[in-house]
């Protein structure tokens, strides 16, 4: 009997262990540093889980972290294993992504969080434990598509929604996890819904702990209304933050100008402007001052959330009238400004490929960098090569008739070694043949191996398939070095190399008016010692005819510091900018400053990642008045 009871107890320790999520070990999947102070506001991302979805976890991190200071709303990142350091007073709202597992100690740490008046945002939560602890169902096993096929495409809020959270946020996703209230107090606040307007499972939920997404946000979405989304929910939780965000964003609005009021703002753009430009920004200041008078009025009462919608307003108009008075050179022939189109799909805002060639060549764009797809799957006319999961149909007829239209041309952009998200069955059949890099300890990695012959023939055979689409002009090859994280194989620059001259030399065969670019590091010769990326080489031996160099930074000093390792060929060099990319994230007058920086400093021209919801929102608009 003694036996048979201890049995049980024991079993129902471990049931009572796997119901909170409990993990055998704790210990970190990649290195994150601990920040030495918490803000009001924190955002903790899994760490946790494989390297990989830690990884994904922490770039997700970051972009929130983005939006919310976006917003006047500091927010430092920690990783899951330092959650009770990213939850210590002050902090008052902690964004949770991603987090795939809950133990007793992150239980422990939310408790004594909410018990102080703390509450949650939780982000893609997949924890079934953390999802009982919030009150919702636990994420089931499979995801549900909408029922007449395509994919959601945006989830509505029911009314009353939180205070300036957007009515509807654009997100596109092939399936979602349908999740339930599971206590009374929890409720369903937005639903998804399909291309066709049809409602779906709930998207986020609101309860006594705070907010709950389904998923996270991704960049599909206008950059502005997530900023708006994460500060509403964030200030709802905690009304003081609203005069937070708003004294911050109006502070920031000045700030632009170097100045502390409307006032002053308008006279430093003024004298920034060069003659014939300074009317544009005194009329601009126009629009400025109302909406600064409707602001000021609001927050006059104490209506601080009122006033957020105004001060979002505010911050736009005084960067446009920056813009104005930071005019662009004027656009000659032989110098592109290039944008990246990722996906092969344009942004929500616009409606066909008509509506963006109007628009990139009313913005002085001249080229597009239009992705075709990989061999792990095609987007574009790649033959012999499945459909990339959820890809639109070819892109590359509409865009092409379209971009032909507005005099803008259209390049095939090419991850030459990348083979993500490939079927299971064709990355076991190349990991078979010994066509895949492998980590240290021999898993194969979602990498082509450039050594391979049958890979660098496959790639050139699809270099070439793209290069004979009807109107398409060159073809850019991305990813076309080894990974960043090291690989059982010895690196070896020549086999890049030799992959990008059999390009070259079939492209001339075959498509002999085909330009040829390659997306490349721009810290020469660190990329070629590290992977294999000798775009120098390429240049002198004509192999390529233009290396876009990723010159991806948040601040003009630091492309100007980095600019310097690029004296050399600048006359066929494109300067890669990153507006919209994670790793710089550039509000419209910093673009404007930085193309003016490469224009000075005589590269062949610029390209801007990425024509997505945000460049559309806010670049287009900026690119155009400085024309």
């Amino acid at each position: 009997t003694m036996p048979r009871v201890a049995a049980t107890l024991l079993a129902a320790v471990l049931a009572a262990l796997s119901a909170l999520g409990a993990a055998p070990t704790r210990k970190p999947s990649i290195a994150a540093e601990v920040p030495a102070e918490t803000a009001e506001v924190a955002v903790v991302f899994d760490d946790l889980a494989a390297a990989d979805d830690a990884r994904f976890a922490r770039s997700r991190a970051v972009s929130a972290s983005r939006l919310l200071g976006r917003a006047g709303l500091p927010a430092p990142v920690f990783p899951q294993s330092a959650l009770a350091a990213a939850l210590r007073e002050p902090c008052r709202v902690a964004h949770l992504l991603h987090l795939s597992r809950f133990d007793r100690s992150d239980r422990a740490a939310l408790d004594s969080f909410v018990a102080r008046g703390g509450r949650v945002v939780v982000h893609g939560g997949e924890a079934p434990a953390l999802a009982a602890w919030f009150g919702v169902t636990p994420p089931p096993k499979e995801r549900t598509p909408p029922p007449g096929g395509g994919a959601w495409t945006a989830f509505r809020f029911a009314e009353p929604r939180p205070l300036n959270a957007p009515a509807r946020i654009e997100s596109r996703a092939a399936a979602v996890f349908s999740l339930r209230p599971a206590a009374p107090d929890v409720r369903a606040i937005a639903h998804w819904e399909d291309g066709a307007g049809r409602s779906g499972p709930a998207a986020a939920f609101r309860g006594p702990k705070g907010f709950w997404i389904v998923r996270t946000l991704y960049e599909d979405a206008s950059a502005r209304d997530r900023a708006r989304l994460l500060s509403a929910l964030t200030c709802t939780m905690h009304a003081p933050l609203w005069r937070t965000s708003e004294k911050a964003l109006e502070a920031a609005a000045w700030a632009v100008a170097g100045a502390k009021d409307a006032a002053g703002a308008e006279a430093a753009l003024v004298r920034l402007a060069p003659e014939g430009r300074r009317e544009i920004v005194r009329s601009l200041f126009h629009g400025v001052r109302k909406v600064d008078a409707a602001r000021a009025a609001l927050c006059s009462r104490g209506l601080y959330g009122a006033a957020q919608s105004n001060v979002w307003e505010l911050a736009s108009a005084v960067r446009l009238a920056r813009c104005a008075a930071l005019p662009l050179e004027p656009a000659r022939a032989g110098r592109p400004l290039a944008a990246w189109i990722p996906g092969g799909r344009l942004p929500p805002a616009c409606p066909s490929w008509r509506v963006a060639a109007a628009q990139l060549a009313s913005a002085g764009v001249t080229d597009v960098y239009l992705y075709a797809g990989s061999l792990a799957g095609a987007v574009g006319p790649i033959p012999g090569v499945p459909r990339a999961a959820g890809a639109p149909a070819d892109p590359f007829p509409e865009a092409v008739a379209a971009c032909r239209a507005f005099g803008v041309r259209v390049h095939a952009w090419l991850p030459a070694l990348q083979f993500e998200n490939a079927p299971d069955d064709r990355f076991a059949g190349f990991a078979k043949a010994g066509r895949l890099l492998h980590d240290p300890s021999g898993r194969a990695l979602g990498w082509l191996d450039p050594a391979v012959a049958a890979n660098a023939r496959d790639i050139a055979r699809a270099a070439v398939a793209l290069a004979k689409t009807e109107g398409v002009v060159g073809v850019q090859l991305d990813f076309v070095r080894y990974p960043g994280p090291a690989t059982r194989e010895k690196r070896s620059a020549a086999a890049v190399t030799e992959l990008v001259a059999r390009v070259r030399r079939e492209l001339r065969a075959a498509a002999p008016a085909c330009e040829l670019s390659a997306a490349v590091y721009g810290s020469y010769p660190a990329c070629r010692d590290n992977v294999g990326q000798d775009w120098r080489d390429w240049l002198a031996r004509g192999i390529v005819d233009r290396a876009v160099p990723m010159n991806y930074f948040g601040s003009l000093e630091s492309l100007r510091a980095f600019m310097a390792r690029q004296r050399e060929g600048r006359d066929r060099l494109v300067c890669g900018l990153g507006p919209c990319a994670r790793e710089s994230f550039l509000e419209p007058d910093e673009l404007l400053e930085q193309l003016r920086e490469a224009y000075r400093e005589g590269y062949a021209g610029a390209a801007l990642f990425s024509f997505d919801a945000r460049f559309v929102e806010d670049l287009l608009p900026a690119l155009r008045i400085a024309r």
